[in-house]
Order: structure tokens, then C-alpha cells, then sequence
């Protein structure tokens, strides 16, 4: 209880939400296992559909998407000296996706209501990925900043090395066998 209780607090942008979290390894494994649910059922799903090789490497490239911003931070916070307040952080951040995953769902059915209210779909669409881009964002440099006991600007850091790094984990190998195997870049 204390957990969704968290969750909620931080998603409202309440600072006091952090401490609802556990300190301990255990914690942190626990926050991992929650969130690599939806990776393994998706494997499950493609392991039938297009069997296992295909699966299981969707499942490391979604496992390294997830893990990366732990190992990113946990690398930051050492540099800045607050490794003290990193599993808290770790174990809050991987939790507060959940707050991302309510909000998208939220913004499912408010853009389903706008294009039915006569908004172009293209529009309506691209709204709702600005809205949860920016909540997304603002609620990993939140949970950073007061996880981490930060300054904004070192918070903003965080949040660009984290997705940056995690973007350049997953798009790397992606242009190297693209590379090897003849193919331009889309775009």
C-alpha cells in the first residue's frame, strides 16, 4: 500500500512520495521484477507468433531499455556523491512508470474524446505523445531531483543522460548490423 501510495504522491508532483520507498536491495529487485512484467509477456506473445529468437532478443533490447537508466544513475549519483540515496531513487523511478503507464491511458481516452469532438486524428495523436513526453520527462526529473537530493540543473543532467544513453544503448547496435548488413539508415 505504501508503494501505490507513492506512486500517487510522486505523480502529483509531492516530494514526500520518495520516502514511501524501500531502501534495501530487495526493494530495488522488487521495482525490477514489476517492471519487467510486460517485456516477458510480450516475448511470450512474439515467441508464438514468430518464434523464440525473435522473442528473446526483443526481450535483452527491452531489458537494457529498462535497466538502463538504473545503471546510468547509479553512475551519476556516485559522481556526485549521493550513491546513499540511490536505491531509494532506483527503486522510485522504476515504480513512477507506472504513473506514466495511468496517465497514457488517461490520454488514450481524452484523445479518443477529441477526435470524436471533431479534432483531425494526426493532431489529436500528436498531441497526446507531446502531453506524455513532457510528464514523462518532468516526472523522471522529479523523482531524480527529490530522489537524489539534487539541484534541478543536476536533475535535468540526469534525465537527459539517462534517456540519451539509453536511446544510444538501444540505436547503436541497431546502425552497426544495419551497417554490416548493406542497409541505409531509415529516414
Amino acid at each position: 500500500m505504501n508503494i501505490l501510495k507513492g506512486i500517487f504522491e510522486l505523480a502529483t508532483g509531492r516530494a514526500g512520495g520518495i520516502e514511501r520507498f524501500g531502501t534495501a536491495p530487495r526493494d530495488l529487485k522488487v521495482s525490477l521484477y514489476v517492471l519487467m512484467t510486460v517485456p516477458v509477456i510480450s516475448a511470450l506473445v512474439m515467441a508464438a507468433r514468430r518464434g523464440m529468437g525473435a522473442a528473446l532478443g526483443i526481450l535483452l533490447l527491452l531489458a537494457c531499455a529498462l535497466m538502463a537508466p538504473a545503471v546510468i544513475s547509479h553512475v551519476l549519483a556516485r559522481f556526485w556523491g549521493r550513491e546513499e540515496f540511490w536505491l531509494r531513487f532506483a527503486t522510485a523511478f522504476n515504480w513512477s512508470r507506472m504513473a506514466v503507464v495511468t496517465v497514457f491511458t488517461i490520454m488514450l481516452a481524452l484523445t479518443a474524446l477529441l477526435i470524436q469532438a471533431g479534432v483531425p486524428d494526426n493532431s489529436a495523436a500528436e498531441l497526446m505523445v507531446a502531453a506524455i513526453s513532457f510528464y514523462s520527462l518532468w516526472l523522471e526529473w522529479f523523482v531524480a531531483r527529490h530522489g537524489l537530493r539534487i539541484s534541478a540543473g543536476r536533475a535535468i543532467v540526469a534525465v537527459l543522460a539517462m534517456n540519451g544513453g539509453t536511446f544510444l544503448l538501444l540505436a547503436i547496435p541497431s546502425l552497426i548490423s544495419r551497417a554490416l548488413m548493406g542497409e541505409a539508415p531509415a529516414g
